[in-house]
């Protein structure tokens, strides 16, 4: 009899266990995560994931959204891109404000920071410099290089010209649009002035 009822026992407690098992495999309301057998993937969480915090009073998903349309994130003071428009190899034009074409060349913009341009002098007299630049906006950018200025016969130094650039690049990211101005200097690094005027340049896709 006592063999009997403990067998009945041990039959009713070994049915409970696998119902509590069972109901909480359902219910979800195990304290540890089931672990899939090889081959098999875990079964994916229906919670939302979390937002990114906000920055500068825009929430995290929005911050997302326009860098993902802009190409920046603004930090603080700073503008923090991860592919800028302006990136790539441009056909540019230096123009007066009368029309008259003075530089028509090429100039790479490097992710990091760093701008080469090869002008349409002649290279007896310069033809190359070398500038950096930053983000200013969405769309916008500021260019600061110097080139080393010859005299036609290539002979004597004249001295460093400053160029200063700010564009505008569209929103396809197809051409830039902006004004200029240059500065040389003597030896001695006095102002000689400059010409200014329209900056454009059209992007050359490989």
């Amino acid at each position: 009899m006592r063999i009997a009822k403990t067998r009945l026992a041990s039959a009713v407690g070994a049915a409970l266990l696998a119902a509590c098992f069972t109901s909480a495999a359902q219910a979800g309301c195990s304290p540890f995560e089931s672990v899939p057998a090889p081959g098999q993937q875990s079964p994916q969480s229906t919670k939302p994931a979390p937002e990114a915090p906000g920055v500068n009073g825009y929430k995290g998903a929005q911050l997302i959204q326009a860098a993902a349309k802009t190409g920046f994130q603004r930090v603080d003071s700073d503008w923090h891109y991860d592919d800028p428009l302006i990136v790539g190899l441009w056909h540019i034009q230096f123009t007066l404000d009368d029309g008259t074409v003075i530089d028509d060349g090429f100039a790479t913009w490097h992710a990091d920071g760093t701008e080469l341009m090869n002008s349409g002098k002649p290279p007896i007299t310069s033809s190359f410099c070398m500038g950096a630049w930053k983000q200013t906006g969405p769309f916008s950018f500021s260019l600061n290089h110097f080139a080393l200025s010859w005299d036609e016969t290539g002979k004597n130094f004249i001295g460093p010209a400053n160029i200063r650039e700010t564009v505008t690049v569209d929103r396809r990211g197809n051409n830039y649009t902006g004004h200029f101005t240059i500065t040389q200097y003597d030896t001695n690094g006095k102002n000689l002035g400059g010409p200014s005027g329209n900056v454009k340049g059209t992007r050359i896709n490989p």
